[in-house]
């Protein structure tokens, strides 16, 4: 392994849980406007929603633009997909996609991972 000073992002999933599954790719407009509605979603917590308009035009300047320019420059060439699901395990349907061959025991399917140690020292 090497460390870099960038990356290229390869895949975007979107998760959503629904009454239906769905799996269906998606272009980046579509991409674009989930992704800011979800980054606006997640700060709707107070006391996000009285100081939103002070974070996002500082000076009278509105940078939602320059948000949605920054995003698409870090997703573009990427592809986009969508998957909706009833329950809580959109991993099975990634790991699907991507052809990741998951191991199978009685009870469940386990995707096989490393935990650094320090990553073990925080999960406690």
């Amino acid at each position: 392994m090497q460390r870099r000073a960038s990356a290229h992002l390869a895949h975007v999933v979107v998760i959503e849980r629904g009454h239906d599954e769905a799996a269906r790719p998606l272009d980046l407009d579509e991409a674009l406007a989930i992704l800011l509605a979800n980054g606006d979603d997640a700060y709707g917590f107070p006391p996000y929603p009285a100081v939103r308009d002070y974070l996002s035009r500082p000076l009278g300047k509105d940078l939602s633009s320059i948000e949605r320019q920054t995003l698409a420059s870090a997703v573009q060439g990427a592809t986009y997909q969508l998957f909706r699901r009833p329950q809580l395990d959109w991993w099975r349907a990634i790991a699907s996609w991507v052809g990741f061959e998951a191991l199978q025991t009685e009870h469940e399917t386990l995707i096989p991972f490393s935990v650094s140690p320090t990553e073990q020292r925080i999960a406690r």
